[in-house]
């Protein structure tokens, strides 16, 4: 029995430190609630001692900020035999404020009497406090974002409408400048075509220079822009990349030759004639050779083209612009095919230029299934090379309605029937232009100077094609276009837009208007007589053309005639198919000297053999020995 008594004695003791030293507040209460047992954690918390609280009821501990009804529903559920739990708001002796929450049993007996509560409690003040912090942290993260997000929206608004002012700003003046560029490269065409005195000619070309150079400047400024939102599109057309080489080189030889600069050109193993885009590979070639150029004060410039590999398709080519020049500095060459970037302040002042050039290279060369890149040693020279893909190409390429050996305006005079055409255009310069390249070949021609004139016009005549400006006083070519397609006799009738206006979203806005095609200004008169073809009806299976009645025949004087046999002579030699439109040129002056001579040459031309053309060339001229040789 003794041994029992222990071992109660011992378990007793067991729970009772258990009790004593919890960790959370532990309160017991008589039935009336007043308070028999605290626990150490009990005085921790709240700083009265046991013998401060014994016998009193634990309402000494209220703050009166608990939530209202608390106490209440406390009661209620331990006096239905029930636990309560929940969270009071209580004051500790010295004055301040803490949260705890708290578990109250009532302690049954057998017979269902409630003899004693039980409060089990813990403090939780400063997890609270915590959770404060962390929900104020995450309102300021959440305002700090709401903040961020909508200065970002607030920038990327601006950002937008900066991006649409400057496309704005670019289109205006790109279409101010292009309209009466055209006047000058279009008049310029056209007085090409008169009888002029050699110093006159080589005035007119001059001009016609200019002005070209002028549209190259412009079209870069445009490249930029249409590179900075990813919108450069390619054309596919046929080319010789030997004859894109020999011009680079005859665009440099006059600045190289004021420098006293050789050049050495190196194409023969090009292929004759190849598909791409002819422009861009010019452009980015003569970017590269017009630097070197620029940077070599002595010396050489090499130009070079090659074959790195081919398939059945294709052809991958790579052209190399080597210089004498002074060299980059390891240090500098990362900065070269980047956009703005100059060596060099000095460089910028001594040598002019943005540092755009090489930035469109890279791009374009990208666009092209290559690359771009450069070697250079300082002091001695450097070694700039450019990739890209083409496709072969071969006769069946060419459209389908030229002639073989004629460019689009002989074909035009050849095969078109009798078109009637409106033109809408309210520059008087620009429609002289277009007028007078119009009739050339055979159009008959009505002009309206504004959109709703070009609509009401197409109401009262079936016209076969209408060349349509966009930006038009009284009413655009938009609006035209849409008006004129309302009309029966109309809706599938081509319209042209033909415009300075020549952003790629210009070009779809045409489209989506119902225009067939786009015609950019300055007009190159080859390419609207290309356009023609496309959509104007032709004579199938045409017979040679009449000859116009005779007019007084004003020869060209024998050196200006040896000056262009040589051109020719070298086109034939690379093969490059715009010897058929040159050939056209002089086919007039070629027959007025050799007569029926001229024949083979025309046919080895028409069937694309120009390598048996250039030989008949060769000994058509050195039969003529006032012309002078060729070679």
């Amino acid at each position: 029995m003794a041994d029992t008594l222990e071992k109660r004695e011992a378990e007793l003791q067991r729970l009772s430190s258990a009790i004593d030293q919890s960790p959370e507040s532990i309160v017991m209460t008589d039935p009336q609630a007043n308070i028999i047992y605290v626990n150490k954690a009990f005085t921790r918390v709240t700083g009265f001692t046991p013998d401060e609280v014994i016998g009193k009821n634990p309402r000494i501990l209220q703050s009166g900020e608990t939530q209202p009804g608390t106490h209440q529903d406390l009661w209620a559920t331990v006096a239905a035999g029930k636990v309560w739990r929940g969270e009071f708001r209580n004051k500790r002796k010295d004055g301040s404020l803490y949260d705890e929450l708290a578990t109250i049993s009532p302690i049954m007996q057998a017979d269902g009497r409630v003899t004693h509560y039980v409060a089990v409690k813990q403090d939780v003040t400063e997890k609270k406090r915590m959770a404060a912090e962390l929900e104020a942290h995450r309102n300021h993260l959440e305002a700090l974002v709401h903040s961020r997000t909508y200065e970002l929206s607030v920038a990327k608004d601006a950002a937008e409408v900066a991006n649409r002012a400057k496309s704005t700003f670019l289109a205006n003046m790109s279409h101010e400048i292009r309209t009466p560029l055209n006047a000058v490269l279009g008049l310029s065409h056209l007085l090409a075509h008169s009888p002029l005195s050699p110093q006159q000619h080589e005035r007119l070309d001059k001009i016609a220079g200019a002005g070209k150079h002028l549209l190259q400047v412009i079209n870069d400024i445009l490249d930029l822009a249409k590179i900075e939102a990813g919108k450069v599109d390619l054309q596919s057309g046929i080319f010789s990349p030997a004859a894109i080489l020999q011009e680079v080189n005859t665009l440099i030889s006059d600045s190289a030759q004021k420098k006293g600069l050789s050049i050495h050109l190196d194409h023969a193993g090009l292929p004759a004639r190849v598909v791409g885009d002819a422009t861009r590979l010019r452009q980015s070639l003569l970017n590269l050779a017009g630097n070197a150029v620029k940077f070599t004060t002595h010396g050489s410039i090499s130009l070079r083209g090659e074959v790195l590999s081919e398939d059945k398709a294709r052809y991958q080519l790579r052209f190399i612009v080597e210089d004498t020049g002074a060299g980059i500095a390891p240090t500098k060459l990362p900065l070269l095919f980047t956009a703005f970037e100059q060596l060099n302040n000095s460089a910028s002042r001594e040598f002019g230029g943005t540092g755009l050039g090489l930035a469109i290279t890279r791009h374009l060369a990208r666009l092209m299934g290559g690359e771009v890149g450069v070697e250079s040693t300082l002091g001695q020279g450097s070694c700039f090379w450019l990739t890209i893909r083409v496709g072969r190409s071969n006769a069946n390429d060419l459209a389908a309605h030229v002639v073989p050996g004629l460019s689009a305006e002989s074909t035009l005079l050849q095969r078109l029937l009798p078109a009637q055409i409106l033109l809408a255009e309210d520059d008087p310069i620009n429609g002289e232009v277009a007028v007078e390249l119009l009739t050339r070949v055979g159009c008959q021609v009505d002009v309206a100077v504004d959109g709703e004139k070009a609509a009401k016009m197409a109401a009262t005549r079936n016209y076969d094609l209408i060349l349509m400006d966009i930006q038009m006083p009284v009413m655009n070519g938009f609006k035209s276009t849409d008006l004129i397609r309302q009309l029966p006799q109309h809706k599938n009738t081509p319209i042209l837009a033909m415009s300075a206006n020549v952003m790629q979203s210009d070009r779809e806005r045409s489209l989506r208007h119902g225009m067939n095609d786009f015609v950019p200004k300055p007009v190159d008169p080859e390419q609207l007589y290309a356009t023609l073809l496309r959509w104007l009806p032709m004579v199938e299976n045409a017979a040679p053309p009449v000859a116009p009645p005779e007019k007084a025949y004003t020869p060209l004087p024998a050196g200006e005639l040896a000056a262009k046999l040589k051109g020719l002579a070298e086109l034939l030699a690379s093969g490059d198919i715009a010897s058929a439109a040159m050939f056209s040129q002089l086919e007039a002056h070629l027959a007025h000297r050799f007569g029926a001579a001229v024949a083979p040459l025309k046919a080895a031309i028409s069937e694309f053999d120009y390598e048996v053309a250039n030989q008949l060339l060769a000994e058509l001229v050195e039969a003529a020995p006032e012309i002078g040789g060729i070679a």
